[in-house]
């Protein structure tokens, strides 16, 4: 990676990372010289086995994008018509996941501190319709995980993660990927790790993994070519697989960027009156993907002031979902989630960040 350099323009609350040309060039040819573009081709292959190695994980499926992982392993798991408790502050792609599979979301209310799904809201939430628990690792902060799979395990409950944000991330000493019946990734160009577009499926069950394998290809057993189960086209290309055969050497320098940036943050605003860091799991290592503060003062002057320096940061998750009108009735009053959805603001954090634009919005943040 080349050392950044000073530049004008917007200063964005996330820019993908660029790898050199050339290593990218360098698989495009070999791409083009067997002419195997997709279905499981040679980088397709390198990539699972590589990401199998970096994460210690028993297994990956790679697909197209993060939300068809999401449908994929719901898919995976059985389930029927029925609820699937998950969380208001996230993604839409948490909830439209669960629709085309014939399931609901049952919204309820997040953690004041790590703002995940709050274990006793789950389990005071659970019906006889209930089929499964969706957490959410949001900003790759871990969900309460053994209170999680408590309370699956009591009520005989499936349990899938939303792993969106949380590539890297560890959780007592390995890949939170490791924990509940499956979890997913995705690797949209802005994520800590991307194939440009992108998305998998890990889980220690192999039959979850062949369903899954299947799923992304039409339900096509690779055998004999019969139709054997449900499926949509959602295969990972080798243009894609190449992306991110690029950039896995790069992470855990990124990574390293990325902590100095936000711990240089918190240096410098730790004095700002009113303003605070999401807490981050102790069991937990992060990917610094996203900097996340609260700010109990006025949220969207400081937002509307950091834009008009051209400074473009993100009330992310603004609204909550159960306030879009897709969701509209599932509408009902969250304590936590609704005060931290005025609060929260994304900083600007990626490797390209110079000192000098952090420096600017060290400095109007403090001004303000």
């Amino acid at each position: 990676m080349s050392t950044p350099t000073p530049k004008s323009g917007p200063i964005f609350v996330l820019k993908s990372v660029v790898p050199p040309f050339e290593e990218y060039s360098a698989h495009l040819r070999d791409i083009w010289a067997n002419r195997h573009f997709t279905n499981s081709g040679p980088k397709h292959q390198e990539l699972k086995k590589s990401l199998c190695a970096f994460l210690g994980v028993p297994d990956i499926v790679l697909l197209g994008n993060g939300t068809y992982a999401l449908v994929a392993a719901l898919s995976a798991l059985g389930l029927e018509e029925g609820e699937v408790i998950t969380t208001p502050f996230t993604f839409v792609a948490s909830a439209q996941c669960l629709q085309p599979l014939g399931l609901t979301p049952r919204f309820v209310d997040i953690e004041p501190d790590g703002l995940t799904i709050d274990p006793k809201q789950v389990e005071a939430a659970i019906t006889p319709r209930t089929r499964a628990i969706l957490g959410v690792h949001v900003y790759g902060n871990p969900c309460a995980i053994e209170e999680l799979q408590a309370i699956a395990d009591k009520h005989n409950l499936k349990i899938i993660y939303d792993a969106a944000h949380a590539f890297g991330v560890t959780y007592n000493g390995q890949s939170v990927l490791n924990y509940g019946d499956a979890s997913c990734l995705s690797f949209h160009a802005t994520k800590a790790f991307h194939t440009f577009e992108g998305g998998a499926v890990v889980s220690s069950d192999p039959a979850i993994c062949e369903y899954v394998r299947k799923y992304r290809n039409f339900g096509i057993d690779a055998a004999d070519g019969s139709i054997v189960q449900h499926g949509l086209n959602t295969k990972m290309s080798e243009l894609h697989a190449a992306a991110g055969l690029t950039n896995l050497p790069h992470y855990d320098h990124l990574v390293s960027m990325r902590k100095t940036l936000y711990e240089r943050y918190q240096s410098e605003l730790k004095d700002v009156d009113g303003l605070s860091f999401v807490s981050f799991a102790k069991q937990g290592t992060p990917n610094y993907n996203y900097c996340p503060i609260l700010f109990a003062g006025d949220r969207d002057g400081l937002f509307d002031t950091l834009g008009r320096a051209d400074i473009l940061t993100r009330k992310y998750f603004y609204p909550l979902l159960t306030d879009m009108p897709a969701f509209a009735d599932h509408k009902q009053n969250f304590p936590v989630a609704s005060r931290i959805v005025k609060q929260v603001l994304c900083l600007p954090i990626y490797p390209d960040l110079t000192l000098a634009e952090q420096d600017k919005v060290i400095r109007i943040i403090k001004d303000f």
